[in-house]
């Protein structure tokens, strides 16, 4: 579960202020990554195909593109 993880408890010895915050910033971001579900970039590629397979006709990029001539 994401909600696991205790808010960081201060020790004894007070550091300094802008450590502190780079300290609270960088367990946020680790906290939200443990939260975040991993795929592997063979899934996501493949899932990626399957969408552009199944959504063909209404995806723009599939669309043949007019050219201007100059």
């Amino acid at each position: 579960a994401c909600d696991q993880f205790a808010p960081l408890k201060m020790s004894s010895k007070m550091p300094d202020t802008n450590n502190l915050v780079q300290a609270r910033r960088l367990a946020q971001q680790l906290r939200t990554q443990a939260c975040i579900e991993k795929v592997r970039d063979s899934k996501a590629s493949a899932d990626l195909v399957c969408y552009c397979e199944q959504h063909n006709r209404s995806l723009w990029v599939s669309q043949p593109q007019k050219t201007s001539s100059l």
